[in-house]
């Protein structure tokens, strides 16, 4: 235990002079670097300062311009969003036109159709393919390709409507979200070191405070992978979608427009054409039953005439046949003269002459008869011929001039 006790070293005072010099040493070595720290912390201070003052002045000049340039930009897509939705009512519209324009065809498609049925209840030789039938089914093939043609662009137009409503949708997203950057931006602008709404390092907000954003917050330090060049590269193909899709729409607007002027100048013609058709027909066949009735009148009298001259004929056969029996009843009775008395005198002559030419003149009166008679049944056959004809004619200006004309009336020229 004793050894364990050890006595306290001793110093010499040379020793004792050098340790206190040691220490005053130190502790000038020591205040003189805690000055050159206070300095240099001091000098660090200032440029910090300075430097974080330049810095957030650059950062505000540059929120500011990229404020003004998003400005630009979003009024530029808001004008061509406003663009869009007025092209999208006027395609509306057009749409509209032509839905109207089938719904004027239809009716009048049904009164072609009628006529053309109509027009088969025509007999005889009437049932004929005239100019009407052909203008009637030229008609019907007009309409009938104008409706296709009409259906066909309304499916063009209905895809362009489809294609405007896909660009405005870009367009409404794309100044959404420059609307949201920009109040951020405005937000981040007005932000202060001593702004209540403030993050530390680690991304947590000091007071919580976000803008109404569509897509989540981004945490401190996340980036995305969009340049500048990435920014200007996707609004402008934005941009330029809505636009090429404005000058498709514009263009055709225009070749609908060009379509259904040029549609009803084909109606139109065709219509004319038609009315022209029915016109010249129905005079063609007013004159050609006119023109029957005529000769129906004609043979009626030559009818007449005919049957007066048979009975002539009758007449004068009853009239020769008595003279003719007489002649005969002479000649028969001067057979019983006697002997010699019996012989060719000059009575006998005259009376053999006269049978003879009683006999001659009564075959040519029966063969006249004959004769007559066979043209009396050809003209009363051609007499209901033509009666036939005029029914016909008559049944077939019915059909055209009263019928089909009337409802052919009703159509009123084609303004699509």
């Amino acid at each position: 235990m004793a050894r364990l006790i050890q006595i306290p070293q001793k110093f010499t005072a040379s020793e004792w002079i050098m340790a206190k010099q040691l220490r005053f040493n130190r502790s000038e070595l020591s205040r003189l670097e805690g000055e050159r720290l206070i300095a240099e912390s001091n000098r660090f201070c200032d440029s910090t300062r300075q430097l974080t003052h330049a810095t957030t002045a650059d950062v505000n000049k540059e929120l500011e311009q990229r404020i003004d340039d998003m400005d630009y930009w979003r009024a530029e897509v808001g004008r061509r969003q406003l663009g869009i939705n007025d092209e999208i009512d006027n395609l509306n519209m057009y749409k509209s036109r032509l839905d109207m324009a089938v719904d004027i065809l239809n009716p009048y498609m049904d009164i072609v159709n009628q006529c053309l049925t109509l027009r088969d209840q025509r007999e005889g030789i009437d049932l004929v393919h005239d100019v009407i039938q052909e203008n009637l089914l030229k008609e019907r093939d007009v309409i009938l390709g104008v409706k296709a043609m009409f259906e066909r662009t309304k499916e063009e137009l209905i895809e362009q409507i489809r294609l405007n409503r896909k660009a405005r949708y870009f367009l409404e997203n794309n100044l959404c979200d420059k609307t949201i950057a920009i109040r951020v931006d405005n937000f981040a602008v007005n932000m202060t070191p001593h702004s209540k709404d403030l993050v530390d390092n680690s991304g947590v907000h000091l007071e919580p405070y976000l803008p109404p954003s569509k897509q989540p917050p981004l945490s401190l330090g996340q980036e995305r992978n969009f340049s500048i060049h990435d920014w200007r590269k996707i609004t402008s193909a934005i941009l330029n979608k809505g636009e090429m899709e404005l000058n498709q729409s514009f263009q055709l607007r225009g070749v609908i427009d060009g379509l259904l002027s040029q549609a009803a100048g084909d109606v139109r013609y065709q219509l004319n054409a038609t009315e022209n058709a029915f016109y010249d027909r129905i005079r063609e066949q007013k004159a050609v039953a006119s023109h029957l009735e005529d000769e129906h009148a004609e043979l009626e009298r030559q009818v007449n005439a005919m049957q007066f001259n048979m009975e002539n004929l009758l007449k004068t056969i009853a009239e020769t046949e008595r003279p003719l029996a007489l002649a005969q009843s002479r000649l028969a009775l001067r057979t019983k003269r006697p002997n010699v008395e019996f012989c060719v005198d000059g009575p006998q002559i005259h009376l053999n002459s006269e049978v003879q030419q009683l006999n001659n003149s009564l075959a040519n009166l029966k063969d006249k008869l004959r004769e007559t008679q066979h043209m009396l049944h050809k003209l009363i056959r051609n007499k209901l011929e033509v009666a036939g004809d005029i029914k016909i004619k008559k049944n077939s200006i019915y059909i055209d001039d009263v019928q089909c004309s009337s409802m052919r009336r009703s159509i009123c020229m084609p303004q699509f």
